[in-house]
């Protein structure tokens, strides 16, 4: 019979996890409760998004074998720009978005639309300050285009307004606009409205004849709507059973993992925790009622310990931690601590059985997706290895 695995959160990092096992004949059951940080993604694809114009790592096999099957990143060096005017290289982006490594030394023309959160001009400006476009006598040209129908859409939300886009009749029409306006172009960079599907950006490519894409994605923006499509045709393909509940507790019951969330009950041979950080309420920051003092716990409750740069993550003053000492950034390295073999360490420092963890709420690690992909991997491997 095939092994039980059952992954805690649906981002970037469950979502890796569970498309593996499943490739390694598990049964798996994915159980999530709301949107996480992978569903807030800008479009750009990184292992660590501190690494600039450093050496591009070369992801796993795994890792580039996920990516194709998603069906929405390119992998490779790239450039994306973000919407404050910045040129970033990354490892990969979302499709939609627009590549700039190919395009160095040609004119891109930023639309210059009409909508309250975009300013096409002063973003040609930034965009053509930029280090790389000086070295590559890249020009960045705002173009305006006629995109707003009714007046409401100039104040409507970015993914609003992308969504309209999902549309044929709708995209055709912007299509018309663009093509008009390309005699003074090479490419056109607009800003993250080309839908909720990959394809839509690509039908409009077909559309106007010129390489065209979106600047990065503010949270919750296109991109992550992107993100939660093709997971979830991803989870389909693969057989992945999904349970939505938010997960409460974690109890080991002889050679099992009993899971208990609102209302409902699983059990599992193996378990990987992957419910994200902070920023997705995975790791929170509580305070405890009899003490008055706050400390980092874990959402779920499992008897494991978390670290923050390799010390126990305990309050570091009378109410809580420091962060005039810590540092805000503190919040992206506290997690929880796995073993040399990649399991759980329980609170008293030993290995739990068969159960690991990945992704944002994983101790010191980058929050990013490509890393987030590689430990769901690695986490189902050590789960499977221990059943």
């Amino acid at each position: 019979m095939a092994r039980r695995v059952v992954v805690i959160g649906a981002g970037a990092a469950g979502s890796a996890a569970a498309w593996y096992a499943a490739r390694r004949g598990a049964k798996v059951t994915v159980v999530s409760a709301r949107a996480g940080a992978s569903s807030l993604s800008s479009g750009a694809v990184d292992f660590d998004y501190r690494d600039g114009d450093g050496p591009r790592l070369r992801p796993e096999p795994e890792v580039l074998e996920f990516a194709t099957a998603l069906g929405l990143w390119q992998l490779g060096s790239c450039r994306v720009a973000t919407r404050q005017g910045v040129v970033r290289a990354v490892h990969g982006l979302d499709l939609a978005l627009l590549n700039l490594e190919p395009l160095a030394g040609l004119r891109v023309g930023v639309c210059d639309v009409d909508r309250d959160e975009w300013d096409g001009p002063a973003l040609a400006r930034c965009l053509g300050a930029s280090s790389w476009a000086q070295r590559t006598q890249t020009r960045f040209l705002a173009v305006p285009i006629d995109a707003i129908r009714r007046g409401a859409e100039r104040r409507i939300s970015t993914y609003d307004f992308a969504l309209l886009h999902d549309h044929p009749e709708r995209l055709g029409w912007l299509g018309q606009r663009l093509r008009a306006a390309s005699a003074s172009v090479d490419a056109w960079l607009l800003g993250p409205w080309l839908g909720s599907d990959v394809s839509v950006a690509e039908q409009l490519r077909e559309q106007v004849g010129l390489p065209l894409g979106e600047s990065s994605s503010p949270p919750a923006g296109a991109a992550g709507a992107r993100f939660d499509r093709a997971r979830d045709r991803l989870l389909g393909e693969a057989s992945v059973e999904r349970k939505s509940f938010r997960v409460e507790r974690l109890e080991r019951s002889g050679t099992e993992w009993r899971i208990f969330g609102e209302h409902s009950q699983l059990a599992a041979d193996g378990v990987v925790v992957a419910l994200g950080g902070v920023a997705a309420g995975g790791i929170q920051l509580v305070r405890d009622a009899g003490s008055g003092r706050s400390e980092f716990r874990l959402a779920v409750e499992l008897g494991t310990r978390l670290v923050l740069d390799g010390d126990l993550a305990e309050t570091s003053s009378l109410f809580g931690p420091s962060f005039e000492t810590l540092g805000f950034a503190a919040l992206e390295r506290v997690g929880v601590e796995l073993t040399s073999e990649g399991l759980l360490r329980s609170a008293e420092g030993a290995a739990l059985p068969a159960i690991s963890a990945a992704g944002d709420c994983v101790a010191g690690r980058p929050r990013s997706l490509l890393e987030a992909v590689r430990a769901g991997c690695a986490a189902v491997k050590a789960v499977l290895s221990a059943t």
